[in-house]
This record gives structure tokens, sequence and C-alpha cells, in this order.
């Protein structure tokens, strides 16, 4: 997604729209490779599965966007 929007000049307003949503990574390979990248991560699943994934964003992203917004 990264390198897309860079191609396309739009990396800029991906970085600031990722500042407003919940973000959630599959697991900690992904989590390393998002904070590399500068990218913070708000949701990490308990297992590194997509079903995990899943029920984690759906428990917690409200709190999260809340959180984030103000």
């Amino acid at each position: 997604l990264l390198e897309i929007a860079r191609q396309h000049n739009l990396e800029h307003g991906l970085r600031q729209g990722l500042q407003s949503i919940a973000v959630a990574s599959i697991g900690p390979t992904t989590s390393d490779e998002l904070r590399e990248q500068g990218i913070t991560i708000d949701i990490e699943a308990s297992h590194p599965k997509m079903g995990f994934l899943v029920r984690d964003a759906a428990e917690r992203a409200a709190a999260t966007l809340r959180l984030k917004r103000g």
C-alpha cells in the first residue's frame, strides 16, 4: 500500500489518514514491518491468525477510535 501511494504521490495523505483510523496487525512480524515504516499499531491480534485479528479488532476498534479522535 505504501509503495503504491508513493508511486502516485499520495503517501503523505495516506499517512495522515492512518492517524485517524484503528490500525490492526495480524502479528509480530507484520507489526515490526509497520513500525519500521513509521506506522503506529493500535491493535495486534492475540494469535497470528485472521480469525483472532477480526475478533480482536472488532472488540477494540471503537475504544481505539475514541482515544485517537478525542
